[in-house]
């Protein structure tokens, strides 16, 4: 498990992925990221057909990449 907080200073963070990552507030997530903004269950990360895809798992703050909501 991995941790982000917004006010870190972030240099490189590696983590090796499962076939599904689930990102958010909560201690239970694979890849938690500490922030008002953010979810306990955020969003996905998951493997399909040899590529990652991003899904938000309808949390009230949207997830943003690219400054554009999924």
């Amino acid at each position: 498990r991995a941790a982000i907080s917004s006010t870190a200073v972030v240099g490189e963070a590696r983590h090796r992925l499962r076939e599904e990552c689930i990102i958010g507030r909560t201690g239970a997530a694979d890849l938690q990221v500490i922030g008002r903004g953010v979810s306990r269950r955020h969003a996905e990360i998951f493997a399909n057909a040899g590529a990652f895809w991003l899904a938000d798992l309808g949390s009230t703050s949207p997830t943003v990449v690219n400054g554009l909501p999924l």
